[in-house]
């Protein structure tokens, strides 16, 4: 488009920052996501070092002390004696399964069902919509200032949707443009902008300054999902570690259950 337009530098430049704009955002949610990231694989790696590991031992202790098992702690061994007689059939379970969902999530059917649960998700579907919101907008905005025909811009757009929903918002966005109908009204449906964001474009369209105001609009976006991210980032990790908290402190429990019992069992007046 730069090429056709006789202002490749310009554009160069413009992709430049949007370029940098989209690598700051990723940074901002994988650094949101890291840690709890981290805490689930050590929750389940602590989970499986105590079923595999740990619990044998007490299981070889409990049954040579022919002491009776409470509930939860039986379901454990069981689980445990599962695990570590027919680790091959998990272990392939697990990598079949694994397989089978990239297998799926690569297929057409796949991507729509990723898509779909990125922005209808609840809490998350929000955060995920108001990204691609900004994205979207950022680089319609770039190319707008670059003095890219409108049709030809959301076109160009389209094709860096990555969300299949997004893309068909920017079909139909396409269609009402080229017959000469308001973008604004055809980005309203759906529901996956945010009100402000189809309102400013509205205003931006009234004012023919709609590559600015989109610009605008993506740095307020911006700004507003690195704070969502932050928060809902504060927010998730206490909730893991009580979470983490509480399993490790069930398989403890369970443990040690039967030793209590036997530590009554032998005080005087405990039961017979």
């Amino acid at each position: 488009a730069g090429e056709a337009g006789g202002q490749l530098p310009a554009m160069l430049q413009r992709l430049s920052a949007l370029s940098r704009q989209q690598l700051h955002v990723r940074h901002a949610v994988l650094g949101a996501l890291t840690y709890p990231s981290v805490l689930m694989l050590i929750a389940v790696n602590v989970l499986v070092l105590m079923l595999v590991f740990v619990l044998p031992r007490f299981a070889e202790m409990f049954e040579s002390l022919d002491a009776p098992l409470p509930p939860t702690t039986a379901m454990l061994m069981s689980a445990s004696g599962f695990i570590r007689g027919q680790w091959p059939w998990v272990v392939g379970g697990i990598v079949g399964c694994v397989g089978g969902a990239i297998a799926f999530f690569r297929s057409a059917q796949g991507r729509v069902t990723i898509d779909t649960l990125l922005i209808r998700t609840p809490k998350f579907g929000a955060i995920s919509r108001n990204v691609l919101s900004a994205r979207m907008i950022r680089l319609l905005g770039v190319l707008v200032e670059a003095k890219i025909p409108l049709v030809e811009a959301i076109g160009l757009c389209r094709a860096a949707a990555g969300n299949m929903h997004f893309e068909a918002l920017l079909d139909r966005a396409e269609n009402a443009v080229t017959r000469g109908e308001p973008m604004s009204d055809a980005i309203s449906t759906g529901k996956l902008l945010p009100p402000n964001v189809c309102e400013a474009v509205r205003n931006g369209e009234a004012s023919g300054q709609i590559g600015p105001v989109m610009l605008s609009m993506a740095e307020f976006l911006d700004e507003d999902n690195e704070v969502t991210l932050r928060a809902l980032s504060s927010i998730i990790e206490p909730l893991i570690l009580v979470v983490l908290g509480a399993v490790v402190g069930f398989v403890a429990l369970s443990m040690f259950l039967p030793l209590f019992d036997l530590t009554a069992m032998t005080q005087p007046g405990g039961p017979a």
